[in-house]
């Protein structure tokens, strides 16, 4: 009898395990499904539908609608109903045989005034103010209001073709005039490039402007105009002339008979500069005045948080018509969707169902994407994140992972998290997964606080490289032991997996940081083995250190002897302006110490070592107009430049550049800068191994992450990220050199400097 109970208990436990793997399994099917198309129509289905809705609301409620469908079938007719309002051309089908499309529903009766429209990506821009740029074609877009009352600005820019070689000097000109009785002096400036004229607008009659460029450097120069402290003007008959062979040829002409009342213009960008600037609180339209077309602007009157611009394309490629995407869900379900469709200027076609639509969006909005108690808020803020890197990070050429695989394992740990800070780890070993020294995924609403010290590994073990507190009492060098009575590596090295970075020396660096500011209580327990061998035992209250201190030097500027300078260019270091104060002194040194061990300020150095001008490509913004990393050839025209100008006096003295795992993105570029012009000799240690502009990503439950978004690489076309710059003289750390406070890479330029 006994025996019987106990195999009776047995075989019940099997099927309760069994019975929550199948529906766990079941539910990661689901979600699996609904995260790969989620991420296709929202950054690829060009539907204006699609630019009404809030994308964190709906990753939240769709997870949860889709989470317990009990099979295929359910989950298909669950996926039309939240996608159908906003892409009423999408097409599910679970075998090849049920592979057809309509391409009749995609072509409206009469195809005149339509054109297409496709998403464009130059990089990711996931908020207005992005170095990035991520626009529909010939499409309005929303900006986001600033509510600004004082100073209204606007931004017209041209869109003009290519021209056949470098013009003499371009001509810009337009009419204008502002409303009857308006006494504001309105700022005018005709713009070309970042070369800027002024004028004004003080009266009320209609005035023609024209700004003359000259020392044009481009073939394809960005003409437009600035406008300041408007409240309501006009403009009519913009026109933009080339100078080729001394004469002028009229390359751009828009007096908007083309455009239709109430509508944007045609053949402008509106509202957007050529740099990504965006005028926020300002209605722009085209309005017929006594049977005259005019492009109306005036301070937005509307209850609405945002304003529009229009956006006509970022480059040549778009998506032709009548493509659409044919891609697998999961196994056994696929999706069919177009990538282009027709657009008037008033509507994409075909539209969608507006019940359909208001109904989705009336339960969308009662949605709290802050709760941070909702496990369906989870779940969105890893399908934006993954998506958004699985089709627009730039490195997964060198990715050592499975990207797909990744969002399951992750997917499947969230689903049985307990919390929120459960869910920020998951997150963070799902970024540790890309090898990107940028990547980090964090609760914004935490402070992320540690002990009054830091600690690095040297020699293999965790010892004290500086102390903030001077109230612990910890001398420098003395090797960290235990953590609240457990061994330290043993405490510190359970993070590592979370924090991976592009190099194991960047990885390292920051690794006592990170995992200090995991720990949850505001006082911990730690020993140490002091440099003399004696146990040391300190409570330690947590604060809220910048890793800055732990590694800024403070002095800025100092002479080491006779004819050897030392010049902090860090975040504590010398600023532009004291740079150039100091250069008197530095042009008539026979060696100069720079510091480049931490963050640099932005300064002069690269032009007053330079000999001749500086065009290093070392990178550019990858382009794509199709899902899934599909990015489009590089273009030399594409490339990142600096364009480095020489600039006097010139620095000829022999000079040293220190560096080491601190010395990260923008401090690297300067680096590459210096390695590939042979500006220097580095020395110290291998640097973190990434550069190039981030992405900032902001996802459910005040979350929030950064990577990297451009791509990089060395001057020679060599792999930049995840190396770094290799030091022409490595000095390797020593517990040694921490304990008795020497500066091993100074000491080390030193010598080098004494040397013939």
């Amino acid at each position: 009898m006994q025996k019987t109970l106990i195999l009776f208990l047995f075989l019940i436990s099997i099927s309760v395990f069994y019975a929550q793997t199948g529906s766990l399994n079941r539910q990661i099917r689901n979600l699996t499904a609904f995260n790969k198309l989620y991420g296709y129509v929202r950054h690829f289905h060009p539907s204006d539908e699609a630019q009404e809705i809030d994308w964190e609301q709906f990753a939240s409620y769709g997870s949860g609608k889709v989470i317990n469908a009990n099979d295929d079938k359910e989950l298909t007719n669950i996926l039309y109903d939240l996608f159908i309002p906003v892409a009423p051309t999408l097409e599910l089908y679970s075998t090849k045989q049920d592979q057809v499309y309509d391409w009749s529903k995609l072509v409206p009766p009469d195809t005149t005034g339509y054109r297409q429209t496709c998403w464009q990506y130059k990089g990711y821009q996931n908020k207005p103010e992005s170095y990035y740029q991520s626009h529909r074609t010939y499409r309005p877009f929303r900006i986001p209001k600033k509510h600004r009352d004082d100073y209204i600005v606007a931004f017209i820019t041209l869109v003009t073709d290519k021209l056949s070689s470098i013009p003499q000097a371009m001509r810009l000109s337009f009419s204008i005039r502002k409303a009857a009785g308006d006494t504001l002096k309105y700022e005018i400036y005709g713009v070309c490039g970042q070369v800027n004229q002024a004028d004004s607008l003080l009266t009320d009659d209609w005035e023609h402007k024209s700004f003359v460029f000259n020392d044009i450097t481009t073939d394809n120069p960005a003409m437009w105009i600035y406008l300041g402290n408007i409240a309501k003007v006009q403009i009519d008959s913009i026109k933009c002339e080339a100078l080729i062979n001394n004469e002028y040829k009229q390359i751009y002409y828009n007096d908007f008979t083309t455009s239709m009342p109430g509508a944007m213009p045609n053949g402008l960008k509106v509202n957007i500069n050529p740099f990504n600037g965006q005028a926020p609180d300002n209605d722009t339209y085209v309005e017929n005045i006594n049977g005259n077309n005019v492009l109306s602007i005036q301070k937005s009157t509307t209850d609405l948080p945002y304003t529009w611009g229009y956006f006509t394309k970022l480059f040549d490629e778009e998506v032709p018509a009548k493509t659409f995407m044919n891609k697998p869900l999961v196994k056994g379900l696929s999706c069919l969707l177009p990538l282009s469709l027709y657009c008037s200027t008033a509507q994409t076609y075909p539209p969608a169902d507006k019940n359909k639509l208001k109904q989705l969006k009336d339960n969308l909005a009662l949605i709290d994407t802050h709760d941070r108690t909702n496990h369906n808020n989870y779940l969105a803020a890893l399908m934006i994140y993954w998506n958004e890197l699985q089709h627009f990070f730039p490195y997964w050429q060198y990715a050592e992972t499975d990207w797909s695989k990744d969002f399951e394992k992750a997917l499947r740990q969230t689903l049985q998290c307990k919390n929120l800070t459960d869910f920020v780890f998951i997150m963070c070993e799902l970024a540790s997964q890309t090898k990107d020294s940028h990547a980090t995924f964090f609760d914004d609403k935490l402070d992320r606080k540690m002990p009054g010290f830091n600690a690095e590994p040297i020699e293999g073990k965790w010892i004290v490289t500086a102390v903030a507190d001077t109230s612990l009492a910890i001398p420098s060098g003395s090797e960290l032991i235990r953590f609240n009575h457990k061994p330290i590596a043993q405490y510190i090295n359970k993070y590592r997996k979370y924090y991976v970075s592009g190099t194991l020396q960047n990885t390292d660096k920051y690794l006592f940081i990170r995992a200090m500011r995991s720990f949850q209580d505001s006082i911990a327990q730690f020993t140490f083995k002091t440099p003399d061998n004696k146990k040391l035992t300190q409570n330690a209250t947590f604060g809220l250190y910048t890793v800055a201190g732990w590694y800024n030097r403070e002095g800025k500027f100092s002479k080491l002897s006779d004819s050897i300078y030392y010049v902090n260019l860090g975040t504590k270091g010398v600023n532009s302006d004291e740079l150039d104060s100091l250069m008197t002194e530095l042009t008539q040194a026979q060696g100069i110490i720079f510091d480049l061990r931490d963050y640099p300020q932005r300064t002069n150095i690269l032009n007053y070592l330079l000999a001749k001008p500086d065009m290093t490509l070392s990178g550019y913004v990858k382009r794509s107009i199709y899902p899934d990393n599909s990015f489009l050839s590089y273009h030399g025209s594409q490339s990142d430049e600096w364009n480095l100008q020489p600039k006097e006096p010139h620095i000829t003295a022999k000079c040293v550049f220190l560096c080491g795992g601190y010395s990260v993105s923008y401090c690297e570029s300067v680096l590459m800068e210096i390695k590939y012009n042979k500006l220097g000799t580095i020395i110290g240690q291998p640097t973190a191994g990434v550069t190039g502009n981030i992405v900032m990503g902001t996802y459910p439950c005040d979350l929030g992450a950064w990577w990297t978004g451009m791509f990089v690489h060395n001057p020679d076309g060599s792999r930049f990220h995840g190396v770094g710059i290799i030091p022409d003289i490595i000095v390797p750390r020593t517990i040694e050199a921490v304990v008795q406070g020497k500066d091993s890479e100074l000491e080390a330029a030193l010598e080098f400097l004494s040397k013939d």
